[in-house]
């Protein structure tokens, strides 16, 4: 009977919650990214923004234009520091790539599926760049790469 070093158990431990915490944060986000339009989104930003001026938070960062970018960034640094957590094989260059091409699904099928959501540009910028910053967050922490054995 052959048992794991217990790093390496750890490790698998890590990597499996890392995948089940990304998928949850993948399903609520394709829930919130795909759902009509009805105010709720605007009105949860809305209430961020009060808690953060409340919290000391200059009102000129939370104008409600440069705050929804901002958001949109926030957004996805957990997707993209969960999933270089979860596939240690991917560089960040690839987590970058990856959320490009999510983000510009995700505002194509908003534009053309939601008569009541907009295609935003803007957001597929933001929505690369809080991936990229998530899976840059998460260099530290990431397992090393196994090479295969020849």
């Amino acid at each position: 009977m052959t048992s794991s070093p217990p790093a390496e158990l750890a490790s698998s431990r890590v990597v499996w919650g890392a995948r089940v915490v990304l998928g949850l944060c993948s399903l609520m986000l394709v829930v919130a990214v795909l759902s009509p339009s009805n105010g709720t989104q605007d009105a949860l930003l809305a209430r961020a923004g009060d808690l953060l001026a409340a919290a000391g938070v200059p009102r000129t960062l939370l104008a409600q234009q440069r705050f929804e970018i901002l958001a949109n960034v926030a957004i996805l640094v957990p997707v993209g520091f969960l999933g270089a957590l979860s596939f240690s094989r991917l560089r960040w260059q690839d987590w970058a790539a990856y959320a490009f091409v999510g983000a510009l699904a995700v505002e194509l099928a908003q534009g053309l599926l939601l008569p009541a959501r907009e295609m935003s540009a803007t957001d597929v910028v933001a929505n690369t760049l809080g991936a990229l910053l998530g899976a840059a967050a998460a260099s530290p922490f990431r397992l090393p790469r196994r090479r295969p054995q020849v």
